[in-house]
């Protein structure tokens, strides 16, 4: 199990959607990263298409209440950045997709964490471990 604290922690949009949803195979979560995240424990980050990528689900069901579980979620806060897509983010995912070959949504989380300086970055998409990244995966944040 790995703790985040003193960490800066880029939040992949499938890590938001376990957290916030419940996932039984992330019950981890609550303790391991929503709590620590509310207390100030480290610092989380996440780009603007974790938006997109959260909210799209509730949306095409009518969930409206999932949906702003959603947004109040990710609403920046002392504790929660969210990253704009600004052109050196775009430069920087042009960068990414031509060494690693990664779709354009990966790209954008990526190199939104790597222009915040991130130090961990919590996901299941194991292709990220091969652009140098510290790569943790949901379940195992104590």
């Amino acid at each position: 199990m790995v703790s985040l604290a003193g960490e800066h922690v880029y939040l992949d949009a499938n890590t938001v959607i376990y957290a916030i949803e419940g996932y039984a195979k992330y019950s981890n979560l609550q303790a391991g990263l929503l709590i620590p995240l509310d207390a100030g424990v480290f610092t989380g980050i996440t780009s603007e298409i974790t938006l997109v990528e959260t909210i799209v689900g509730p949306r095409k069901t009518g969930d409206t209440l999932t949906e702003s579980d959603y947004r109040a979620f990710l609403t920046p806060s002392a504790n929660l950045q969210i990253e704009p897509i600004t052109l050196p983010i775009l430069e920087k995912v042009i960068e990414l997709r031509a060494q690693h070959g990664l779709k354009i949504p990966d790209a954008i989380h990526l190199a939104t964490g790597m222009l915040a300086r991130c130090t961990v970055y919590v996901t299941r998409d194991a292709s990220w471990v091969k652009t140098g990244v510290t790569v943790v995966e949901p379940q195992d944040i104590a």
